[in-house]
């Protein structure tokens, strides 16, 4: 008996390894390489990449007695020293802001460009930066940088799915959510909702940020829905555990949405509820009116505590 029950237990240890293996290979062989083939980078529609790094230092400038520019840089530059971060550092990194290019790649009237909007930087917090480049310091450039890979296994993605369908069932399914795919000239998508059409309460379009489920957002969708109509966008490529890496635009998403509230018969106004990346909403609402951006939180007790009494 004990012979018996060792080789199922060597024969199972074997089939394990055997398929960590093949994943792993799939993985690091297939998988990694083909998402490190660069893509041209979709046109900015919902504002000019020049008024948005304007916006954005403004926004610095606005809050630099608790956050400062040189934590914003030091950040930006992977915690280098903000002393070493020199003028053609800043200059790399208003490149990659701007353009999506490297400093070398870029024509020289984007040259101009770029540094005029360090100049305007200088200016604007009383900085002069050091002429020349650092060789040592580098900044963050997401989409000109491979894409980094730490390897977990196969089980872990499948003990983060099954926490994930428990919470679905036991949340959702049970509350009375339907789950249901959209397509747009063939872009899918899909959702959850669950609708309370007797509600007079705008219905709620909810964005969730990165994480592993929507198991994360349980308690705060039934608390916020209770009353009221709510749509549960799936932006898949933003779960850790997903291997979706279809990244819909801000124009497929929009499309979903519109396709969405269409399906359900909603034409009143709806209210757009975002968790940090799930604030995209801001630039989604902007090209559709019947989208009421009206909160979007981030990481913040106090921005959550406000926004749900809000809602509610």
């Amino acid at each position: 008996m004990m012979d018996m029950l060792s080789e199922v237990l060597l024969y199972f240890s074997l089939s394990y390894v055997l398929v960590e293996l093949l994943f792993y290979i799939y993985v690091k062989c297939w998988l990694v390489p083909r998402l490190n083939k660069r893509k041209s980078p979709h046109a900015v529609w919902f504002k000019e990449p020049d008024l948005l790094l304007n916006d954005v230092f403004d926004m610095l400038k606005s809050i630099e007695s608790v956050y400062s520019i040189q934590t914003f840089l030091t950040g930006s530059f992977c915690l280098a020293s903000f002393e070493d971060i020199y003028a053609g550092n800043l200059d790399s990194f208003l490149a990659w802001a701007l353009y999506t290019a490297h400093l070398q790649d870029t024509a020289a009237e984007q040259k101009t460009n770029i540094v005029s909007h360090r100049k305007r930087v200088e200016k604007q917090f009383d900085l002069l930066f050091t002429e020349g480049t650092h060789a040592n310091v580098d900044h963050i450039k997401f989409n000109l940088d491979d894409l980094g890979y730490v390897h977990h296994p196969l089980s872990l993605t499948l003990l983060i799915k099954s926490i994930e369908l428990y919470s679905d069932v036991s949340n959702f399914y049970c509350a009375g959510f339907s789950h249901h795919s959209v397509n747009t000239q063939g872009i899918r998508g899909s959702y959850w909702i669950r609708e309370k059409s007797e509600s007079k309460k705008s219905p709620l379009v909810f964005f969730h940020g990165i994480c592993s489920g929507w198991f994360f957002y349980a308690k705060i969708v039934l608390a916020i829905s209770s009353d009221r109509t709510i749509i549960m966008y799936d932006y898949n490529c933003t779960k850790l555990n997903s291997l979706s890496f279809s990244v819909a635009t801000a124009h497929e998403v929009n499309a979903h949405l519109l396709q969405i509230l269409q399906r359900h018969h909603i034409s009143d106004k709806v209210t757009l509820f975002g968790h940090s990346w799930g604030t995209v909403s801001q630039w989604i609402s902007s090209r559709c009116a019947q989208l009421d951006d009206v909160t979007s939180c981030c990481r913040s007790p106090g921005l959550w505590f406000n926004t749900v009494n809000a809602v509610i």
